[in-house]
């Protein structure tokens, strides 16, 4: 029998058929990717891969062994409620675009690919591709005294390849209560395309519990969109004191809302309208307490915390509008470290108004108006992105305005080169005559400094600069990625109608990160930031800090601090469109 050679790659093909005729071995067409423009649908094949794909360095390849045996791939059913089209339909490139997004914009995948081939009889095949994302999840709180173990956390963000975070956790309270806690979350609740959460947590001062179903609006091609909550949470809310012990004032909220919106228009640009029915309860301390490592204590300064909150009780029913004007790009190494997200390119808007009804018990009356509005446009090398929201209620009684609160960013991306961003983000925030109690402080870990956990410096209003700038060397494994950030941040507190609300002069924190992706292309960011504070606080100190977050998903999450002073009963995930 003869031997075929091939001496270059030009000659590769006809190498392979002469290889194949010798062997009398059919040769397979090739397969040619088209364009979708309304060829009917023969077949759809979905390929589901573990978050390692490639044999990793051979003293690490136990851990894709260990993935291959122990890890459940995404089910095939789970990736297919995803698509907006089956196996007969017609395929456009827009539901083609649109499926992809929607599979990339889960937390359980770390990436999607949607390509169609020519099926030869005039119609065409679809390859589904997804890779998971690293699904065990798990954390350990230690200290370097006794008792060294002080929490742990442990569960699946893709239980059993369903789709599903399940998740406990366990935290010493010290002086308080241990912590307790349990996370469900269905991202395909009922087998659609639905998310239904369950919660609980006896937390260290209080309690937090709630549900919520929602069938969130992930794209222009959909029509409909509801959402379903009900939650309870009573929590101390921590007021710092410059030269005194720190205090807390209890707060009890019981909210909840069910509402829906209807899309009117073509996709990339339409109009939202919808209606929703939300109850919320407020029962909040007349006192404050000392909260120290001792436990809770009588404030002898108490006499002198102002009487500026109420409780509250307010049905309301609420009309819901938005417009959009959008498309999308994708880009690589914005919010992640290397992999990819969908960014909005253009302008979308939501409105909620409010007015309270006497049902369920609702004694208040007011008018209630909250606004958001989002703009963004660049290229993949350079982004501006912008997001604003505000809320505000008009009591009925006094003819004035309270509750009024307002927070943003504006972030620019900039990515001249593949392996380097450098990252610039403005975030302001602020309450005026607010009616549940709330401080801004720099200690707070998404909207504060590095290094200022323990300030004792609050005020009412707080914006921050911060400029960072990432660096990536040459991959030298297939593990993960890893790379490099130095950072500069400033920011700045104003006094209001707070609590011990201070201004300050410009604080600051200079520093350097340590960044990892794991797996490869992987959204979730890994940090190990080391934080050296400037500015003359006496209490802030250099700080090493580590987290774990994954940025990818919205383009601005509001800081925890100014977010649980806002109305709780308002369907805003109706909105939250990705």
């Amino acid at each position: 029998m003869d031997v075929v050679r091939c001496s270059s790659l030009a000659a590769l093909a006809v190498c392979a058929s002469a290889a194949a005729a010798q062997a009398q071995i059919p040769v397979l067409a090739p397969r040619i990717p088209v364009v979708c423009n309304g060829q009917r649908i023969s077949n759809i094949v979905v390929l589901t891969q573990p978050p390692y794909t490639d044999k990793l360095p051979k003293s690490l390849d136990f851990v894709r062994r260990g993935m291959v045996k122990f890890h459940a791939n995404t089910s095939d059913d789970v990736v297919r409620r995803y698509l907006l089209f089956g196996v007969g339909d017609a395929c456009t490139e827009l539901q083609r675009s649109e499926s992809e997004r929607i599979l990339r914009v889960q937390p359980f995948l770390v990436d999607a690919d949607v390509r169609a081939y020519s099926d030869g009889e005039g119609g065409v095949e679809l390859e589904v591709e997804t890779r998971d994302e690293f699904s065990v999840v798990a954390g350990l709180l230690v200290s370097g005294v006794s008792p060294v173990l002080r929490g742990v956390t442990m569960g699946e963000s893709n239980l059993a390849g369903q789709g599903i975070y399940s998740a406990v956790r366990w935290r010493d309270g010290g002086a308080y209560d241990d912590l307790y806690g349990a996370r469900v979350v269905d991202h395909q609740f009922m087998g659609q395309r639905n998310i239904g959460r369950l919660f609980g947590e006896r937390s260290v001062r209080g309690h937090e519990y709630g549900a919520e179903v929602l069938r969130p609006y992930y794209t222009d091609l959909q029509r409909l969109a509801w959402h379903a909550a009900y939650g309870s949470k009573r929590d101390y809310i921590r007021f710092a004191r410059e030269d005194e012990a720190n205090v807390g004032l209890a707060q009890q909220r019981d909210f909840g809302d069910i509402g829906a919106v209807f899309r009117i228009g073509e996709p990339g640009r339409l109009k939202l309208l919808g209606a929703s029915l939300s109850h919320e309860q407020d029962d909040i301390a007349a006192q404050p307490v000392i909260m120290d490592v001792t436990g809770f204590r009588d404030d002898t300064l108490a006499a002198a915390f102002p009487d500026i909150y109420r409780s509250a009780r307010v049905t309301r029913l609420n009309a819901l509008a938005g417009m959009r004007r959008l498309s999308f790009l994708r880009v690589e190494g914005f919010d992640a470290l290397t992999g990819v997200q969908d960014m909005r390119k253009g302008v979308q808007t939501a409105l909620t108004l409010g007015r309270s009804i006497g049902i369920l018990n609702g004694r208040d009356r007011d008018l209630f108006v909250r606004y958001d509005v989002y703009a963004g446009g660049g290229s993949p090398k350079n982004f501006v992105g912008f997001e604003t929201l505000t809320e505000a209620r008009r009591d009925a009684s006094t003819r004035e305005w309270d509750g009024v609160i307002t927070s943003g960013r504006m972030t620019w991306y900039l990515k001249p080169w593949r392996n380097q961003l450098t990252r610039t983000s403005f975030d302001w925030g602020g309450g005026w005559n607010v009616r549940v109690p709330y401080q801004l402080t720099f200690g707070d870990r998404d909207g504060g400094l590095i290094g200022y956990r323990n300030s004792r410096i609050g005020g009412a209003h707080r914006a921050v600069l911060r400029v960072e700038q990432r660096w990536l060397p040459t991959p030298r494994t297939t593990i993960g990625d890893l790379g490099v950030a130095f950072f500069a941040d400033v920011g700045k507190l104003w006094s209001g109608d707070v609590p011990y609300a201070t201004q300050t002069s410009v604080r600051g924190t200079v520093g350097v990160g340590v960044l990892a992706a794991v797996p490869r292309r992987s959204r979730r960011l890994w940090r190990l930031d080391f934080g050296l504070p400037v500015g003359g606080d006496p209490n802030a100190k250099f700080e090493v800090r580590i987290s774990s977050v994954d940025r990818t998903r919205v383009f601005w999450r509001e800081p925890l601090d100014l977010n649980t002073a806002r109305e709780r009963a308002v369907p805003s995930s109706l909105f939250n469109w990705p």
